[in-house]
């Protein structure tokens, strides 16, 4: 098992998804039951993944979730049940996406890659036109994390969405926000004139 593991992981390296997709999928539907399975479905994941095919990806992925919880490897379960909600975003299921992010979320509060899965969350509900569910998640990154290097670009999304729902005060509190945490000079004065912006659209 362990193995043909291996060799499915030195192809995939290669770029042989389609061979290294055939050696994971055996692995991962085969007799034996072990903790190299759930390895071998995030590696189907994977292959899936880099040929283009993310509802594939998606499903390999939530398989290699519920095999990595079954063998108590947190941090495989952890890592496939992120991939799985990029995958289910990247193949357009965006409602499934935003509860997938969402599952992520509540259910590991100090992870290091909640902030991403929260801005990941915010956009795919963004694009929904679900905005008060969209500013939740972008507003529990700033408000819980505002060191993150997703703080900026939070705001950002904040701004525009306030502006899109009529919030003229808070959506300029959040460009203001937005140029006290970026880092460069170009941030803040994309800061300052997203302001202005908005201050000349609501006259």
């Amino acid at each position: 098992g362990l193995a043909q593991l291996w060799r499915a992981e030195a192809d995939l390296k290669q770029g042989r998804a389609a061979e290294a997709a055939k050696r994971f999928e055996k692995l991962a539907r085969g007799p034996r039951e072990s903790a190299a399975k759930a390895y071998a479905w995030a590696g189907l994941g994977a292959a899936h993944d880099k040929a283009g095919r993310p509802k594939q990806a998606a499903e390999a992925l939530g398989r290699a979730a519920a095999e990595a919880r079954r063998w108590q490897l947190a941090g495989l379960e952890s890592d496939a049940e992120l991939s799985a909600a990029h995958a289910l975003a990247r193949a357009g299921r965006l409602q499934e996406a935003a509860a997938a992010y969402g599952r992520f979320t509540r259910a590991r509060p100090s992870h290091p890659q909640r902030s991403v899965a929260l801005y990941q969350q915010g956009l795919a509900l963004k694009r929904l036109g679900q905005f008060e569910r969209a500013a939740s998640a972008f507003a529990a990154i700033v408000e819980g994390n505002p060191d993150s290097a997703f703080a900026s670009d939070a705001h950002l999304q904040l701004g525009q969405l306030y502006g899109e729902m009529g919030q003229t005060e808070r959506a300029a509190a959040h460009y203001q926000r937005m140029g006290r945490a970026s880092t460069g000079s170009e941030g803040r004065k994309e800061a300052l004139l997203l302001q202005a912006q908005v201050h000349y659209n609501h006259k």
